[in-house]
């Protein structure tokens, strides 16, 4: 890997602490990943700022605390409007949001409802910019969403364009299960959902 990697200025400022604390880096890692109630009050609370860093989205940051340490970091805290951005409120729990405005109290307010009725604002300490493949997933969603379906939910009577007027038309069995192929595939130009089509009740008999 090259260059730093980005992290929170809070794993930053734990990072440093441990180090401060005489630990090589192969002992953060260590400690890190057995950090556990026997430790002092402040290192258990430092190896918990990075455990909580490196579990977010199923360990997506678990290589990136070797990568850190191994080749150097640099705070990622300054967000702009129209920054995506993630939070993650439990390992297996994850929201990706675009920042719409920067309140002056310092926190991020957000377009994320995470399970509530209104947009969440954020601590910056609560968030982190979303990676490539993130906002990529949550653009998706958000197609997806606006018809009311999940991620590759093809129903009966949709069309998907797999070229110039080139359709497959999703019905029971094998072409239902033809569609999610394609699309799974990346084939699919497009698709019409059936509750879109509009009903004339013309054309020849």
């Amino acid at each position: 890997m090259t260059g730093k990697v980005k992290v929170t200025k809070e794993v930053a400022e734990a990072i440093e602490k441990l180090r401060n604390a005489d630990l090589t880096d192969y002992g953060i890692v260590v400690k890190v990943s057995k950090s556990n109630r026997l430790d002092t009050q402040q290192m258990h609370k430092e190896c918990a700022a990075i455990r909580k860093w490196t579990h977010q989205g199923h360990g997506i940051n678990a290589d990136k605390l070797l990568d850190a340490l191994r080749t150097g970091y640099e705070i990622d805290d300054e967000y702009k409007v129209g920054d995506w951005v993630v939070y993650v409120p439990y390992i297996t729990e994850i929201y990706v949001g675009k920042v719409e405005d920067l309140l002056s109290d310092g926190f991020i307010q957000t377009d994320i409802y995470a399970g509530c009725k209104e947009k969440q604002a954020f601590s910056p300490k609560n968030i982190r910019h979303a990676t490539p493949d993130e906002i990529e997933a949550e653009k998706e969603r958000r197609v997806w969403a606006g018809i009311g379906r999940a991620v590759g939910e093809f129903r009966v009577g949709d069309y998907g364009l797999l070229g110039n007027y080139i359709f497959r038309k999703a019905v029971e069995g094998n072409d239902l299960a033809q569609l999610k192929d394609d699309y799974s595939k990346g084939k699919l130009i497009g698709f019409f959902p059936a509750e879109s089509f509009i009903e004339f009740g013309g054309g020849e008999e």
